[in-house]
């Protein structure tokens, strides 16, 4: 849960191992990891955003997929 001016930071590190691609991907509030996800499916978090209020975060996958993966702000 986030309070309204906190700032939620976002980084990601990808890595391969043995030909196998892994990525991890970290929010933070005040440098205090939140939340953490590895993913084994190569692609991108973009930011989610609606009248310049970021909302959180979507996954968009390097190969097409009909799944859409989330990370919503809670204010």
């Amino acid at each position: 849960k986030c309070v309204k001016g906190q700032r939620v930071s976002h980084s990601n590190h990808s890595m391969t191992f043995n030909g196998k691609y892994c990525s991890k991907s970290v929010w933070s509030i005040k440098n205090a990891p939140v939340l953490e996800i590895t993913s084994t499916v190569p692609g991108v978090w973009r930011i989610l955003a609606e009248d310049h209020q970021a909302l959180g975060y979507y996954f968009q996958p390097k190969e097409p997929s009909p799944f859409r993966w989330e990370v919503r702000y809670e204010y």
